[in-house]
């Protein structure tokens, strides 16, 4: 009897292997992962901190990737750009979205002053009746 020869096992075969015996959805998450881990760059802030990626939603620079230093506040000051491309419908929709959600709650916040005026006076009105 032969033997069988395999091919070299690499570990990209490796990887897709071990990946096809796992359920489908835990599949898809750990083939997102792997790629990340592959393809992820670290950058350093000026503080020597990993940086994190932040998403931008100013009218300037809508739906905008970026770099900045993960202690909020801080006076390093670092900031680059992330530039994965964005989708463009949404860099339209999105600020609109945002600026309707906005004059909403300026609109909650003033509903919510009449109502608690409303109730003060009403507890005048009630103690001022005895």
């Amino acid at each position: 009897m032969g033997s069988k020869k395999f091919p070299a096992c690499t570990k990209e075969k490796q990887e897709k292997g071990l990946l096809l015996r796992l359920s489908k959805g835990f599949f898809f998450f750990v083939s997102h992962l792997l790629l990340l881990l592959r393809d992820s760059k670290m950058v350093l802030c000026f503080c020597g901190n990993v940086t994190v990626v932040r998403t931008s939603w100013t009218s300037r620079n809508p739906c905008r990737r970026f770099y900045a230093c993960p202690k909020m506040g801080s006076r390093c000051g670092f900031l680059g750009w992330f530039d994965s491309p964005m989708f463009q419908r949404s860099t339209i929709i999105i600020p609109g979205l945002l600026r309707t959600m906005n004059r909403y709650e300026v609109e909650v916040g003033q509903l919510k002053m009449c109502l608690l005026v409303s109730w003060v006076l009403f507890l005048l009105f009630v103690l001022f009746l005895k």
